[in-house]
């Protein structure tokens, strides 16, 4: 009978552009990484394209098959490495395909920032590799030291109410099953200062503040909380429940999961406690842990900020 990873790498090559290996050597080469752990994949996948990635990743959902991405295997959490499927995204996808406008700004994650600014530069050698590393900043941080320049004004109190449809959990359902705030006509996102504290009993929404670990290294770990507060004049609420546990891709390996909501314990409590059903975090793997482990409702801090511009 022909081993699990031959039959899976042969599977995989009827479907994708890229390479697939199933040899020994591809495996144990992508069984570790920085971390101390080791775990055998069954094989690995040089993805094309996008293409390439929908195809594994449907494979592996049919099939109950792990599958994780490989970046530069750098991670300290064991987050590159299962026992099924390991995409290794270096060999092809390894091009900007294109940019926005002048390419003269490019957006990425907290823990992507931090290793654009300090860490690029000790892999890529180069004058483009400094330029990027002296011109990457947290976008919350980078907002922030334009308003101190006087370049962001602040909102005004009339401005505050504003028509914009409310998340879902602060509306009724309708008859026709879509979701309507309350009050219908004056649908309100933001709290006009001076209303700050009082009952919430009108559908508007305050907001708890949930800080990425990774975040605290990039740059000012209060940039959002006081630019909501001294833009916006809200009162932002601070969780200061420490980690959320995800690690990236390390909590949503089975072999991870207890350890990582153990980790995440803490910030559940905080969450359980807290009446507000709104938190904001600039990190995107934080967002899918604090709905995975809450009812709350989770956005960007500069989509508030745009909301109150519009």
């Amino acid at each position: 009978m022909r081993k699990k990873s031959e039959k899976v790498a042969d599977d995989l090559a009827k479907v994708v552009r890229g390479d697939v290996f199933a040899d020994v050597l591809h495996r144990v080469a992508y069984s570790t990484d920085a971390s101390i752990y080791r775990v055998l994949p069954e094989c690995v996948v040089a993805p094309c394209d996008l293409g390439d990635i929908v195809a594994v990743v449907k494979y592996a959902a049919a099939k109950a098959v792990p599958v994780v991405a490989r970046g530069a295997g750098s991670g300290v959490a064991g987050e590159s490495l299962c026992s099924g499927i390991v995409f290794d995204m270096t060999r092809y996808m390894n091009r900007i395909i294109s940019v926005e406008d002048d390419g003269s700004a490019i957006v990425c994650e907290p823990s992507a920032a931090l290793c654009l600014r300090d860490e690029l530069r000790h892999f890529v050698s180069g004058e483009d590799a400094k330029l990027v590393s002296q011109n990457t900043y947290e976008l919350m941080n980078y907002l922030y030291g334009l308003y101190k320049e006087g370049k962001l004004k602040p909102v005004r109190n009339d401005t505050m109410y504003m028509s914009l449809r409310a998340p879902a959990s602060s509306c009724q359902k309708t008859g026709t099953g879509a979701w309507q705030s309350h009050p219908p006509k004056q649908e309100r996102l933001l709290r006009r200062p001076d209303e700050i504290g009082t009952p919430r009993n009108d559908g508007v929404l305050d907001f708890v503040y949930h800080l990425p670990c990774h975040l605290s290294a990039v740059g000012d770990k209060q940039a959002s909380v006081k630019l909501l507060r001294e833009l916006c004049g809200l009162e932002i609420i601070e969780l200061k429940a420490g980690c959320c546990g995800l690690a990236g891709t390390f909590g949503m390996q089975k072999k991870n999961y207890e350890l990582s909501s153990q980790i995440a314990a803490r910030l559940k409590e905080a969450l359980e406690k807290s009446p507000i059903k709104n938190v904001l975090t600039e990190c995107a793997a934080c967002k899918m842990q604090i709905e995975h482990i809450s009812d709350k409702i989770v956005r960007h801090p500069v989509k508030v900020l745009s909301e109150a511009y519009s």
